[in-house]
């Protein structure tokens, strides 16, 4: 297993070797899988993500860009979506913005 090796020490082995039995934790294992995206959660989590972003330096007043101004979006990745981590855990989105689609100049932009 990748990371620190602080949960499978002297603690984990007195756990297995112990033989006690673990507690239900009252998840269903196999339980239904289900989507709920209504639209009033949308709108609050769209507004929570935009008030908690955090601009760390703005340099030279980069940012907000000019929207008289024009932008460059290059490269291959400019259009497509990475929304999410990868590993053994997968949760994808109800839908994702590509850099390309948010700048405005993508299919959904103006």
């Amino acid at each position: 297993m990748p990371g620190p090796s602080r949960f499978r020490g002297p603690g984990l082995i007195h756990a297995v070797t112990s033989k006690k039995k673990t507690a239900n934790s009252g998840i269903r294992e196999k339980a239904p899988e289900f989507k709920r995206n209504p639209p009033g959660d949308q709108v609050l989590l769209r507004r929570a993500a935009a008030e908690s972003i955090v601009l760390l330096k703005n340099d030279d007043a980069i940012l907000p860009l000019d929207p008289t101004k024009k932008a460059l979006v290059l490269g291959p990745n400019a259009d497509i979506a990475v929304h999410c981590g990868g590993g053994s855990a997968s949760l994808p989105g109800y839908y994702a913005v590509t850099p390309f689609e948010g700048s405005g100049t993508g299919p959904s932009g103006k």
